[in-house]
């Protein structure tokens, strides 16, 4: 990319930066989550150039594909975390557990009235 287009694009980030704040607040579900996305989606378009200037749909709509993909990779994050402090079962206890006599053999486990 040559400087020409940085600062080119530089420019139009600064006059986006209210449309972006006001998109990662309709994403966000908080004013300081919505700060930091609004923050990421400006270093990521600041570190990967070359897709926004060959960007058919223009600069907004690649901004927010950014916001939304970022904002979804925090959720995920979020909930691998809160999955990894849950309490594991203990799987081996679950598999042996002892078959009641009628499951073995096939019948209805239901009694008969």
């Amino acid at each position: 990319m040559e400087p020409s287009e940085s600062s080119e694009l530089r420019d139009e980030l600064v006059a986006n930066l209210g449309w972006v704040r006001r998109l990662a607040g309709a994403i966000a579900a908080d004013s300081s989550y919505a700060d930091d996305l609004s923050q990421d989606v400006v270093r990521v378009a600041l570190e990967r150039r070359a897709p926004i200037v060959g960007a058919r749909d223009g600069l907004r709509a690649w901004l927010t594909v950014v916001a939304k993909r970022l904002a979804l990779d925090r959720r995920r994050s979020k909930r691998r975390a809160s999955c990894a402090r849950l309490p594991r079962r203990n799987a081996s206890r679950l598999r042996t557990r002892p078959r009641s006599s009628s499951a073995v053999r096939g019948n209805s486990a239901s009694p008969k009235r």
